[in-house]
């Protein structure tokens, strides 16, 4: 006896359970992805090595006192040199 051809009702039926265990693995691995990146410590910051970030550090504004420059015009001040050949 030959098999009956499946119908469009099961193949439908058959995709939807593909796409419904797709989704929920999906689900898991976003969860667990999430989960490793919590429990990660922040990264290291650059000036102390401390565990912090970067932008948190305390020792920032003694560094920005002794370069002459304050938190306000960090961003706009152009350099005095560029390597070794300075700018006049």
């Amino acid at each position: 006896m030959a098999k009956r051809p499946a119908t469009v009702a099961t193949e439908v039926k058959e995709e939807a359970k593909k796409m419904a265990i797709t989704f929920q693995m999906k689900t898991f691995m976003d969860q667990a992805a999430k989960a490793l990146t919590e429990s990660r410590p922040p990264p290291k910051c650059k000036m102390c090595h401390e565990n912090h970030f970067t932008s948190d550090c305390t020792k920032k504004a003694g560094i920005r006192v002794i370069m002459g420059t304050s938190s306000n015009d960090a961003g706009s001040r152009t350099p005095q040199s560029t390597g070794c050949f300075p700018l006049h």
